[in-house]
């Protein structure tokens, strides 16, 4: 049995849906793409979990992914969904966790600005730490009138 010590060490998908490590739905669009798992797409897979729990269980993405799909195809329809500003209704997530869901949406698809045309389009970020997700956290929660409680996580 191999102990694994370092997220890196996890195997990459192989190109298949029924072969990811994890659940396909709420992966990464890096490991989608075949990259490594690392923390920012386990990070990724929490702001997939947390549409799709209050969202009455389904993500706007979800009918492309099906078993026999190419891991790269679905990748692709993750990245037209996400790169877009997110809907009045946030993906039909409930009000209360929108403006959650808004920021972790910012924190991985944040918007650039092209300096010539001033046009406005969202870029892929493969680099969120687990810190930046907590003060996400900590902030909606102190906004939302909860306390949130956080142990040391020792990376």
């Amino acid at each position: 049995m191999q102990v694994v010590t370092d997220f890196n060490d996890l195997p990459s998908p192989t190109g298949m849906v029924d072969t990811i490590t994890g659940t396909p739905i709420f992966a990464a669009v890096s490991t989608l793409s075949g990259g490594a798992h690392t923390l920012s797409s386990m990070c990724e897979g929490l702001f997939y979990s947390i549409i799709y729990s209050s969202s009455g269980g389904k993500l706007p993405d979800a009918p492309a992914l099906s078993l026999g799909v190419k891991l790269k195809r679905f990748a692709a329809s993750r990245r037209g969904t996400f790169m877009c500003r997110p809907p009045m209704g946030v993906w039909d997530v409930s009000d209360g966790v929108a403006p959650l869901v808004r920021r972790m949406h910012a924190l991985f698809w944040p918007t650039v600005t092209d300096p010539d045309s001033a046009a406005e389009a969202f870029w892929y970020r493969e680099n969120v730490t687990p810190q930046q997700v907590k003060d996400i956290c900590i902030q909606f929660a102190g906004e939302a009138g909860l306390q949130l409680v956080t142990t040391p996580v020792v990376y």
